[in-house]
């Protein structure tokens, strides 16, 4: 109790402790005024002093913390010094609130910009400042001034004397009579009178708010209640400043000096402030005081960060301020926190990067060239920045992606560096490119630069491919910029790949409403309407069968001879109009199939060229362009630029043309530079499937992140890569294991030879030759599984059912599990086919009251899975010896179990049996033959069992199959 007490006396211990406390939570503002308090009771003003200097830092101080300080620097001054030393003070502190209790006339005029309209208070200012400038006065007079400077003077005293009379006071009455005595200029107190007076009419408005304001305040301090004052200051407020920004600043100021850190307060100032406040600086200094009192407020933020730029502050004044804003631990960081800050950083470089608009930069500028790098590592910045402090956040690709379309934005717009906005956009419709605005974005941007008709088709080909929502929406688009800025042939091109995709005939329909829509649209009264036509309309088809039924009767009247040639007439048009509908659809079946011959001769009349080489540039059109300007004899039917899962280009593209006589003229393309890269063509022989396997290598212990991008890489030292063929399960993971096809058998062997056992993303890879289909069946030969079998069913038994049923047998092999016991499947291989198809078509094979199911066989037949258990030298010996002890237990328990049946049976049986139970006495395993003997005696038939049993005793058995065979009578040796 002694020690707490001699700690609470002791100020070293007290300051120690807040110390280590504001050590621990930086902006616990508690701590620092306690510490404050403790360096004042031992009078250590400068530690205080010090300590304010901090906080200010990071806070706005309450007044009264102003005050105290301003106490403490008197008392280290002498009244000389105090007017140089504590003005830097009062202007500091007018920085943080320009409402407070100053008492030295540095700080009046300042004070007095809002002050001077608190309609009960001003008086408290106005008097004293009044009463400084009159002794000035009388000063100057006894120092014998010049008339100048005395004129200037009561040209002061004449100011603060008009500008009070005019403001609308509780006191303003008697102000003007203190200065219709003092003014000795009737022409100015005349002007002053006008202004005067409007001030009077405008006394009641002023103190109403006043009032209404005191009551909202004592309601803030009574209740906690801060809606009401809010409603005041949201709507009266207004009405009372009007155009007056400096009323505005004194109600706030007033209401914030006590309630320094309630945010919905800082957000209405703030709002007056944008929409009323016209001095820039006073601007900046509001946004900055609501900043160290909110700063989580990223409006707040972003407001300030626009005051800077109009202020036309340094770019690392901005850069600094965002880089506080974001290592600030006041509070939580958040995701849409650091985007919009960082996003309002990158827009601040963009906007200061200043071209005439159409003009390109030029970037061999050097300054130029810095400036587009800023930009770019600004964004890269960004990004990074997010990735890093956000990692795992479910919002970060979704900002992440928004900043890259702001980045290929700026590169379109502003830059105007289409090989930037490609890379951009390409790696955002990787992530988004499910979705038609994704598309729809890297049109608009591409069509910025001049040539870009090849680019733009050859997008809206691809958003068409791979978008999964809006695909309607995306041709439309497409057709309408054919319509308005391509040719004639084009369109109808673009037509035709849309009726291919079927979304021509959709285009429009989604914009329509339907039926069922219209009619819920219709009015009352025209459903009225369309009843009474329908009405109408059954009367006249009931008008129309009436007529018809009379002229039915009239007919009826007529001969019977004219009414028969009649019919003879209708029966000869009925046979012609019949003939000529057989006639038109045997017509229209011929010319479909000719049109399928015709076909089918072109197919096997087109060739196909290989397009190897190809830049990442390369579109269709290009490919198409190319034929055209340098071959244009040869007629394309189809190109296809090879993309990955990715919808990267591979660098390679396939071209049917009409014949081969075409493709021969084509091959003029080799070594045609194409977008910068030579181009390599070569037509194309589909290899069989012998040559394929050839061809191909198998590569297995592949990792899960590989890829076809990967495998193409790794192996280009050894040729080229014709086809990269990866399996994947059904959710699309990768298996692990795929195939590799070359255009050359030593590239196979090459690949075999070198790069067997290589590592690809730091895996051990296997490269092995592919096996075709053939040598794969005669690796497992004419094989079928059998599943579903009774676990009764032996080898024996199912080798007899499939040579009585199908044929002869090579080979049959009946899965079993450690124990021995069957598992219910088996393989069987035949010695052919034609033996082996009737199995599988037979499909059941009944056997022990259960349906087995025969299926053709992936596999090669194997022996049954033998157990090798590995031994080793050390501790063999006790494996033995434990195995021994189990297995003599288990004979010894065994025995047990067969003494108790005996005895069971010794009362029930004869006493021949009874002597059989005194042999039981000795525990030998020759107890076995004599049960053994009994059992075969009573049973003949189970002779022959027996000894098969007997012949496979000397097989390796489980001990359980061990008791079964004792406890059935065990083999006679």
């Amino acid at each position: 109790m002694n020690d707490i007490q001699d700690q609470q006396t002791d100020p070293t211990a007290q300051v120690n402790q807040l110390i280590q406390g504001i050590n621990d939570n930086p902006y616990e503002f508690g701590l620092y005024q306690q510490l404050i308090d403790v360096y004042r009771e031992n009078q250590m003003y400068q530690e205080a002093k010090e300590v304010r200097q901090r906080v200010q830092l990071l806070y706005c101080l309450p007044v009264e913390m102003w005050l105290e300080w301003i106490e403490d620097e008197k008392s280290l001054m002498t009244p000389e010094d105090s007017p140089t030393i504590l003005l830097p003070f009062y202007e500091l502190a007018l920085k943080d609130y320009r409402y407070y209790k100053l008492s030295r006339r540095e700080g009046y005029e300042k004070v007095l910009t809002i002050y001077s309209l608190d309609v009960n208070r001003s008086t408290k200012f106005w008097e004293p400042y009044l009463d400084f400038e009159s002794q000035q006065l009388e000063l100057m007079k006894q120092k014998g001034e010049s008339q100048d400077e005395l004129n200037k003077q009561i040209g002061r005293i004449r100011s603060i004397y008009r500008r009070r009379a005019i403001l609308p006071t509780m006191d303003m009455l008697v102000i003007w009579d203190e200065y219709v005595k003092w003014e000795t200029d009737q022409e100015e107190l005349q002007k002053v009178q006008q202004k005067y007076l409007e001030a009077q009419n405008r006394i009641d408005i002023v103190t109403n708010f006043e009032e209404r304001f005191q009551n909202a305040y004592a309601d803030l301090e009574d209740k906690n209640d801060i809606e009401q004052m809010l409603d005041l200051l949201s709507k009266d407020l207004d009405l009372l400043a009007q155009d007056n920004f400096n009323y505005i600043m004194l109600y706030f100021e007033r209401i914030l000096s006590e309630y320094t850190l309630n945010q919905d307060l800082w957000e209405l100032y703030i709002q007056y402030t944008d929409e009323k406040c016209k001095k820039k600086e006073l601007k900046q200094e509001i946004y900055e005081n609501s900043l160290k009192n909110c700063p989580q407020s990223k409006e707040f933020w972003l407001g300030y960060l626009r005051e800077l730029e109009k202020n036309e502050v340094d770019s690392d004044t901005i850069v600094n301020s965002v880089n506080q804003a974001l290592s600030s631990t006041q509070f939580e960081m958040t995701i849409d926190f650091s985007y919009d800050l960082l996003k309002h950083l990158c827009e601040y470089q963009v906007r200061s990067f200043l071209t005439p608009p159409g003009v390109i930069p030029d970037q061999s500028n050097e300054i130029v060239k810095l400036k587009v790098d800023s930009i770019r590592a600004m964004y890269k910045d960004s990004i990074e920045n997010l990735t890093e402090q956000f990692q795992g956040d479910p919002l970060l690709i979704t900002y992440i992606e928004k900043l890259i379309l702001s980045h290929a934005e700026v590169e379109a717009y502003k830059i105007q560096d289409k090989k930037q906005v490609q890379e951009l956009m390409e790696d955002y419709v990787k992530q988004n490119g499910y979705q038609m605005m994704s598309w729809a974005n890297y049109i608009k941007l591409m069509r910025v630069f001049p040539d870009h008709e090849k680019t733009v088709r050859g997008l809206f080909k691809r958003g068409l491919q791979i978008a999964r929502d809006n695909k309607v929406l995306l041709a439309e688009l497409w057709i309408e910029w054919e319509k308005k800025f391509s040719t004639i042939q084009n369109i109808d091109q673009c037509i035709k790949h849309l009726k291919k995709l079927n979304l021509y005939s959709q285009i429009g329909k989604n914009i329509r409403p339907s039926q069922a829509q219209y009619q819920q649209q219709v009015p009352e009264q025209n459903q009225k309407q369309k009843k009474n036509d329908k009405k109408g309309q059954n009367q006249r088809q009931d008008l129309e069968y009436l007529e018809k039924e009379v002229r039915y009767d009239a007919q009826a009247d007529q001969p019977q001879k004219k009414r028969q040639q009649k019919e003879d007439f209708k029966n000869d048009q009925k046979y012609e109009r019949q003939e000529r509908q057989n006639n038109d659809k045997n017509r229209e079946q011929q010319q479909q199939i000719e049109k399928d011959e015709a076909k089918q001769n072109q197919k096997k009349k087109k060739k196909t060229l290989y397009l190897n080489n190809l830049s990442e540039e390369t579109e269709e059109e290009d490919i198409m362009s190319m034929f055209a300007k340098i071959v244009p004899d040869v007629q394309l039917l189809d190109v296809r630029l090879i993309r990955d899962e990715n919808n990267k280009k591979k660098g390679f593209a396939f071209v049917d043309v009409e014949s081969s006589e075409m493709a021969e003229k084509s091959l003029k393309l080799h070594n045609y530079h194409l977008k910068g890269k030579a181009l390599k063509i070569h037509i194309y022989k589909p290899p069989s499937e012998g040559e394929k396997d050839a061809l191909t290598v198998y590569v297995t212990n592949l990792p899960y992140t590989c890829n076809e991008e990967k495998l193409r890489d790794h192996f280009k030292d050894v040729g080229v890569v014709d086809e990269v063929r990866l399996l994947r399960d059904k959710d699309g993971k990768l298996r692990g294991y795929g195939y590799i096809q070359f255009q050359d058998k030593k590239q196979v062997d090459l690949a075999v030879n070198t790069l067997n056992k290589s590592k690809i993303d730091g895996r051990t890879m296997v490269v092995q030759y592919s096996k075709s289909n053939k040598e794969v069946r005669d690796h497992i030969g004419y094989t079928v599984l059998i599943k579903n079998l009774s676990y009764h069913v032996n080898e024996e038994e199912l080798k007899d059912y499939c040579e009585q049923n199908f044929g002869e047998i090579k080979k049959l092999t009946l899965a079993k599990d450690d124990r021995g016991k069957s598992k219910g499947l088996a393989f069987v291989e035949f010695v052919d086919e034609q033996t082996m198809n009737k199995a599988i078509q037979q499909k059941d094979l009944p056997l022990r009251n259960r349906t087995g199911l025969i299926m053709k066989s992936v596999r090669q037949i194997t022996e049954p899975k033998v157990e090798v258990r590995q031994q080793h030298s050390e501790g063999k010996g006790d494996k033995k010896r434990d195995a021994k002890r189990e297995r003599k237990t288990l004979i010894s328990s065994i025995i047990d179990e067969i003494k108790n049946e005996q005895k069971d049976e010794v009362k029930e049986q004869s006493k021949a049996v009874q002597s059989q139970d005194k042999s039981f006495d000795i525990p030998d395993i020759k107890i076995k033959e004599g049960i053994q003997t009994s059992l075969i005696k009573d049973n003949p038939q189970q002779e022959n069992t027996i000894a098969e049993e007997q012949q496979t005793q000397t097989k390796k058995m489980s001990n359980n199959d061990f008791k079964k065979f004792l406890l059935s009578g065990g083999g006679k040796k």
